[in-house]
């Protein structure tokens, strides 16, 4: 059997002509772009039902974006969504990003292209492609750009239709961030992610005056997602998130995880004897909250957040056993939407498991309500402790009456 014919069946067989997504590994595009023919010879229909189209340690042969141009609207003709994350490899001096800086593929809405290591040059030719006007969604996320590179992705971002921008982990400084605050101007920003950079306490200063800066009828009525995860930010920096949320009142994902942060957002907060937000997701996993902090934020944000859904605490080491009781019998006071509470990784949770579980349930200590309380508030729990939680029913009907 002939190589084409057998990556083209491989393809069909698979069963990705009923399906929306399609995975290419480890697989030439000369290979692909074969395929594409015999299909044709075979008078088999495309995969019209694939609307996503991932590239795993795919190989680019053929310069000028003909190969795959040819594969997208060839095989996959209304692809909408391309994923090249970590598809760098080099042949004949072109890569991913120089193939697509040339080619013509008019559906394609949100690109992701992390881990490429992309240099100024190929940056510029992307910036200049046909492509970003189109674009919805622009992922960047994991590579290094220096200033330069940096300079030349935002000179294309603004003023084009982008909604969505990811530039987690791309090496941005507080001396670069002036940089970034020139993408606040696009006024139907969706979601910002700056997730991983070494913003700090002053970068971060830089880009949250821009947000709040600006007059009440410029801002911008579409975000509704900010990632700030791990930039290097402290307990000083708490009253500029406080004023980004009464500033965008739509916002309905803030994630601050991986940050210094402690009590201070939940204190600030507290300071606000009005503040009511319609916020529905809050990441504070890994920000060193305590039981105290915890059982401040589970007592008010039935007023604070109601509209809350998931709340992540995860990996929030300074939680104790007696912050958790307190504070999920406070959850269980009120008829809320929360319902996803995420506790991995925090001490007084890791306790809950074997056979010393088993003793403190017969002994109706409080690791019992701990845990009718985290069925109750739908922590997601091992299945050995929902065992024992059923175990212990007889007392549990008692308990849950608190």
């Amino acid at each position: 059997m002939d190589e084409e014919l057998w990556v083209a069946d491989v393809l069909y067989q698979a069963g990705f002509a009923r399906s929306n997504k399609v995975i290419l590994e480890d697989i030439t595009f000369s290979q692909v772009h074969r395929s594409v023919v015999v299909a044709k010879e075979s008078q088999r229909q495309p995969f019209s039902k694939v609307t996503t189209l991932r590239l795993k340690r795919c190989q680019v042969e053929l310069g000028g974006g003909s190969a795959l141009e040819t594969i997208v609207r060839g095989l996959f003709p209304n692809v909408h969504t391309l994923n090249g994350s970590g598809c760098a490899s080099l042949v004949n001096g072109h890569s991913l990003v120089t193939e697509l800086a040339s080619v013509n593929l008019p559906g394609l809405k949100y690109l992701y292209l992390g881990d490429l290591s992309l240099t100024s040059h190929e940056v510029g030719l992307l910036g200049r492609s046909r492509l970003i006007s189109q674009l919805e969604s622009l992922s960047l996320a994991g590579n290094e750009l220096d200033e330069e590179s940096l300079r030349l992705v935002v000179e294309a971002i603004v003023g084009s239709k982008l909604e969505r921008i990811d530039l987690g982990n791309t090496g941005i400084t507080s001396n670069s961030v002036g940089h970034v605050c020139r993408i606040l101007e696009l006024s139907n920003l969706v979601s910002l992610s700056v997730v991983k950079n070494d913003l700090r306490d002053v970068g971060f200063a830089m880009l949250a005056r821009t947000l709040t800066g600006r007059l009440e009828g410029s801002r911008l009525s579409n975000l509704t997602s900010l990632c700030l995860n791990s930039i290097g930010i402290t307990e000083s920096s708490a009253p500029l998130l406080v004023d980004i949320l009464e500033s965008y009142p739509q916002l309905e994902t803030l994630s601050i995880a991986g940050n210094a942060l402690k009590n201070s957002v939940i204190q600030e907060l507290d300071k606000h004897q009005a503040f009511h937000h319609g916020l529905k997701e809050l990441f504070l996993q890994s920000t060193q909250l305590s039981g105290d902090g915890l059982m401040l934020l589970m007592s008010n944000h039935h007023h604070w957040f109601p509209r809350l859904v998931t709340l992540d605490l995860s990996k929030c080491s300074e939680i104790t056993l007696r912050g958790l009781h307190e504070a999920l019998l406070a959850r269980m006071q009120f008829r809320m939407p929360l319902t996803d509470i995420r506790l991995f990784g925090v001490p007084a949770m890791g306790s809950l498991n074997g056979p010393a579980v088993k003793r403190e349930v017969r002994r109706r200590q409080r690791w019992l309500i701990v845990l009718v309380a985290c069925s109750r508030a739908a922590i997601k729990l091992p299945r050995e402790l929902m065992r024992l939680i059923s175990e212990a029913s007889e007392w549990s009907e008692g308990l849950t009456r608190w």
